[in-house]
């Protein structure tokens, strides 16, 4: 692997996670301190004190005036990412579910040239202790994704992913919603991009189980593809 010294930017999206913000920001650090690292914390009109507890730590804060959907949360940590020269990004949650130890693992295969879009996969670990609930929608929304995409993934829904700069550039992401992690598959799928996957665990407990997609956001996602489909834009 080559030895240079690489600029990475984390988003992370958040809304209303006051409790771990801070504590997932400075774990962070810890494993990429090789490189040089930028944590980008997007507060998507929390009704707590996440923007505070956000901005007391060493982070690029940025913050919608009220809740727009991860989507949002992620393109605007995005471009925000790009402006500053990013050579890889990640999207990571910040609520503690990730690892922050599987950062190198997502990001090796974009540095060795392997990958340009690397996916942390719950699948590839056997979707330890995800909820039944997830673990169902998950498997029907990577199904409907592989199908539209004409890919292989087997986590389509992760939230823990890893990109080469100028993928972005290749996409144009529109979703607003929980969508945009479909949508980006596809698209870059169908741009002929590379797309590897690496086995993550993530944690589960009474806070985490229920957050995310649901029944509902399930649906909004199907509607919303459904949609780009009929737009032509997939």
């Amino acid at each position: 692997m080559s030895k240079k010294k690489f600029r990475i930017s984390v988003v992370l999206p958040a809304f209303n996670e006051e409790k771990t913000i801070k504590k997932v920001i400075r774990s962070i650090g810890s494993w990429l301190n090789q490189d040089e690292v930028s944590v980008i914390v997007v507060d998507d009109g929390s009704r707590d004190n996440t923007f505070f507890e956000a901005k007391s730590e060493e982070a690029l804060v940025l913050r919608h005036v009220v809740n727009l959907g991860i989507g949002a949360a992620l393109l605007t940590g995005l471009n925000a990412a790009e402006s500053l020269g990013s050579d890889i990004i990640v999207f990571m949650d910040s609520d503690g579910q990730h690892r922050p130890e599987d950062l190198t693992r997502l990001i090796n295969p974009i540095k060795e040239g392997k990958a340009d879009v690397v996916i942390g996969s719950r699948a590839l670990t056997g979707s330890k202790g995800m909820p039944l609930h997830k673990h169902v929608g998950n498997k029907f929304l990577t199904w409907l994704t592989n199908l539209l995409g004409k890919s292989k993934v087997t986590d389509s829904q992760s939230g823990f992913k890893a990109f080469r700069s100028g993928v972005f550039k290749k996409i144009n992401v529109t979703c607003e919603n929980y969508a945009v992690h479909s949508e980006i598959l596809i698209k870059a799928s169908r741009a002929g991009l590379k797309i590897m996957e690496v086995p993550i665990e993530t944690r589960y407990d009474e806070y985490t189980a229920w957050k995310g997609t649901n029944v509902f956001s399930g649906i909004e996602i199907f509607l919303s593809l459904l949609n780009l489909k009929l737009r032509g834009e997939i």
